[in-house]
């Protein structure tokens, strides 16, 4: 009987795939409550205690966009792979991918301005105290601005950075 459960829900998930491929934004939607604590459950192993609500919102973006890609690329003719081991392979990998880019985003920038504080406008070394009270405004503005926009809008704003 269990077995036959198993079956029926395995069937009705298939459904659901295959109707989200063919863009069907309410069978995803469905399929996105069901894998919800997945993709919660991911976004909390990859993000640091100490992280900004914004980060973990980015990760949850990017967690959402990793099960989009799994839901769309499944492949419901074999049946050798569960469809949530599938998923959580996708969303790792997508979580991680974004990570890494993250990180290389952030050397540069973290590069760029020490580089530019460090050296005025004719290329000399400058005044060691100026360049603490401009590496300080640097930080100072930089959390300004992380904490008025909106996760969004910090995405945008990084990436225009870099």
């Amino acid at each position: 009987m269990n077995h036959n459960v198993q079956k029926s829900d395995d069937a009705r998930l298939f459904a659901l795939i295959k109707q989200a491929k063919s863009n069907g934004q309410a069978a995803f939607e469905e399929l996105l409550s069901l894998y919800a604590p997945l993709i919660e459950s991911m976004t909390a192993s990859f993000c640091k205690t100490d992280s900004p609500v914004q980060d973990r919102e980015d990760l949850r973006q990017e967690a959402t966009l990793g099960f989009y890609r799994a839901v769309v690329s499944f492949d419901l003719e074999q049946d050798k792979v569960n469809f949530g081991a599938y998923a959580k392979t996708c969303i790792r990998n997508r979580l991680v991918s974004f990570l890494r880019t993250l990180e290389r985003h952030r050397q540069t920038l973290l590069t760029d301005d020490e580089a530019a504080l460090v050296q005025d406008g004719s290329g000399n070394v400058g005044d060691p105290g100026s360049e603490l009270v401009e590496w300080e405004t640097f930080q100072e503005l930089s959390r300004l601005i992380h904490n008025t926009l909106s996760p969004f809008e910090n995405r945008i704003w990084r990436l225009y950075l870099s």
